[in-house]
């Protein structure tokens, strides 16, 4: 896995986050839709490495939504904070 891919990802998370803190989508849309990969796309498996490393952060929460999918959000009452400069 390439590491300035997944710290992209990671960047383009928190961007989209920091502007609408209430947006929550699956990793496949996030990849899709938030991230904004040139072509071609690094695998999905990419995006949710960034996920997995910002709940680490405290940043963001995977959340299990009707029908069993799961959802990725920011974590209540947290926001991004000081957590957001890191990466910027």
């Amino acid at each position: 896995m390439n590491e300035q891919e997944v710290i992209f990802a990671m960047r383009q998370i928190k961007q989209v986050l920091s502007r609408s803190p209430a947006a929550a989508d699956t990793a496949k849309g996030i990849h899709d839709w938030w991230v904004g990969w040139r072509e071609p796309a690094p695998p999905v498996a990419t995006t949710q490495e960034a996920l997995h490393r910002l709940q680490k952060e405290g940043l963001v929460v995977a959340v299990q939504v009707e029908g069993g999918q799961q959802v990725w959000q920011t974590k209540p009452s947290t926001g991004l904070g000081a957590g957001a400069e890191r990466l910027g």
